[in-house]
């Protein structure tokens, strides 16, 4: 887990009761939610486990109900990466105004 707030606590406890209601892997639950997302830019790097890749996979054919992204992005805290030199302006400023934050984005991107 890369933060340990309270907020990212709650989002693992929110994700371990979907996977577990649904009978699925966190990770797939995790996934699926990412793929509902478009505006949500996370990398997954790499695999140490051919599950990995399977579960990336199985997440695919997982549609989140309303009801459970809603009870997941309850307990979500967005959150923007302040490094947005190199990014696409017009795709961080669709992701900020997602979230309903502001953040200042460069003019021009490489």
């Amino acid at each position: 887990m890369l933060y340990l707030g309270k907020s990212d606590l709650d989002m693992d406890r929110q994700i371990g009761k979907v996977a577990a209601e649904r009978g699925v892997s966190r990770a797939q639950i995790s996934l699926a939610w990412l793929y509902r997302n478009p505006v949500v830019a996370a990398p997954i790097i790499g695999t140490l486990k051919t599950s990995h890749i399977d579960d990336a996979v199985a997440a695919l054919s997982i549609k989140l109900t309303k009801e459970e992204a809603e009870q997941l992005e309850a307990a979500y805290t967005p959150r923007v990466d302040v490094n947005v030199k190199n990014s696409d302006p017009k795709a961080i400023a669709q992701m900020a105004a997602t979230v309903g934050i502001k953040i200042a984005v460069p003019a021009t991107s490489k």
